[in-house]
């Protein structure tokens, strides 16, 4: 496997100001599987085997393979027949590495990358650009799906530190991502990288079923969204920005529109459906919001929740305070967040469709911030028959500290099995003791309020001895009729 490290030259070139999240185990996660082990010793296969059939190679190549050249003689015809037909040597569908084949890349023009809709919108330009691209096959590829691309710094690490094999195919509903898309493009090629404007939740309606080696999500906002003030996610007294909170900015009411006109009782509800607030909490800010609207700008939606609850955090979205510590007013507006968002079912919709996406063996990665986040992907992991949970990880205390991420964050690697994962699942939850206390809580018969009897009387659970069965069985019989004729009177 290539050496894991941090895409540095991806960085220097696109001025990186913030640096991937968790770009190491990232990388191991998404690139870690069998799939990817398959793939890489497939192509090594390849080239060992074209080595021996005569295909031009150098002695690095050669030791690195431990591949042997076949006899003088047909290598010496085989390079005769190369140089009747230059064209086609020098056209062929692939070309040799160490260590790997690879693809020739071809930079087409960017916009027949990158789509809006759910197809790509060539034009004649574009056409002819990427006519080369249909008459060629790749031998081995790596398919990798960001359904969060966000400013294209998972998709940079994947494509810069998992070459050749790698091919990555982006989504995000927000359409401002077409401008760091089309970047990834010129960097990395077309044959490599596609971009498509929708919705996390719409991939299975896209892709198919059985598309993907790996799945990545990163639910919630992009750095680049937050530090934006047109896109309304500042939280500072200074700037009296539209509350929009959107990450598409076409898609739903946004966040001050939203205050406007939701009642108070379906905003109480909808907040503490996200369980950072109480109920109480919820209500007494929902109150709070129906006294104080309309609303005419942040500042005064800001003003009215920092009454009712308290002052947000100077840091504002970067918070680093624990999460019983957290401020009512930071709460509200990350539950706000969401709501407008509608994160809980793009995030269930996203992990149900990710694990039909994957091809048995595939690895889903996914990135949790918040509690229900990792409530969540943790029920639908342990309650899919075809998933299990490979392992979670923390992020590294020198990310918080040098770059500013959440100390919340945590990482979540899980695998599709071909067969059932309940087998395995299961032998990770019982242990021997809780195996004896069933038997023997089934053997007293203390199940199905059992007292006595192996399991129960007549191998039944009701507990009845012989008087009690005697009496079932006189009252099987209905009574008699009552006749007008009876001469008992």
């Amino acid at each position: 496997m290539k050496r894991i490290v941090a895409p540095k030259r991806w960085s220097a070139v696109n001025r990186v100001e913030h640096p991937p999240l968790m770009p190491k185990q990232l990388l191991q996660g998404v690139c870690g599987g069998l799939r990817w082990l398959e793939s890489k010793n497939l192509a090594e296969f390849l080239a060992k085997r074209a080595i021996e059939e005569g295909f031009p190679c150098t002695k690095k190549q050669q030791r690195v393979f431990d591949a042997r050249l076949p006899s003088s003689r047909p290598a010496l015809r085989k390079r005769r027949l190369h140089k009747k037909c230059p064209a086609r040597r020098s056209g062929g569908d692939v070309q040799l590495t160490e260590g790997s084949l690879e693809a020739q890349r071809t930079t087409g023009v960017s916009g027949a990358l990158v789509s809006s809709g759910a197809s790509l919108a060539l034009n004649s330009s574009a056409f002819d650009a990427l006519a080369p691209l249909a008459k060629r096959k790749r031998l081995v590829s790596y398919d990798v799906l960001d359904c969060t691309f966000g400013s294209g710094f998972h998709t940079g690490v994947v494509l810069e530190n998992g070459r050749p094999y790698t091919r990555v195919v982006a989504m995000d509903c927000d359409v401002e991502a077409t401008v760091s898309a089309r970047e990834i493009v010129d960097e990395f090629g077309a044959d490599r990288f596609r971009f498509y404007a929708r919705p996390m939740s719409e991939a299975k309606a896209m892709f198919g079923e059985r598309s993907f080696d790996a799945v990545m999500i990163d639910p919630g906002p992009s750095l680049t969204q937050l530090e934006n003030p047109e896109r309304g996610f500042l939280l500072d007294d200074e700037s009296d920005h539209a509350l929009d909170m959107r990450y598409g900015p076409t898609h739903g009411l946004g966040a001050l529109e939203y205050l406007n006109t939701v009642p108070q009782h379906a905003l109480s509800g909808a907040l503490a459906s996200y369980e950072l607030l109480t109920p109480q909490q919820s209500m007494k800010l929902a109150r709070a919001i129906r006294q104080r609207r309309p609303f005419d700008g942040a500042q005064r939606v800001l003003e009215a929740v920092e009454e009712a609850g308290n002052e947000l955090p100077e840091e504002g979205w970067g918070t680093q305070d624990s999460r019983r510590k957290t401020s009512m007013s930071w709460n509200f507006m990350t539950s706000l967040r969401c709501i407008v968002n509608h994160e809980r079912h793009e995030l269930s919709e996203a992990l149900q469709n990710a694990l039909l996406l994957l091809r048995t063996d595939g690895r889903l990665v996914v990135f949790s911030r918040l509690p229900w986040e990792e409530k969540l992907i943790s029920t639908t992991i342990s309650q899919h028959p075809h998933a299990l949970l490979s392992y979670s990880e923390a992020i590294p205390i020198e990310d918080v500290q040098d770059h500013g991420h959440s100390r919340h964050t945590k990482m979540w690697i899980a695998t599709r099995t071909q067969s059932s994962s309940y087998v395995l699942k299961n032998s990770q939850a019982l242990t021997e003791e809780a195996v004896q206390e069933s038997s023997m809580r089934w053997m007293s018969g203390l199940f199905a309020g059992q007292t006595f009897g192996f399991p129960a009387n007549n191998f039944t659970f009701e507990n009845k001895d012989g008087k009690d069965w005697a009496a079932v069985r006189r009252n099987k019989d209905s009574p008699p009729f009552d006749r007008d004729d009876d001469s008992r009177g």
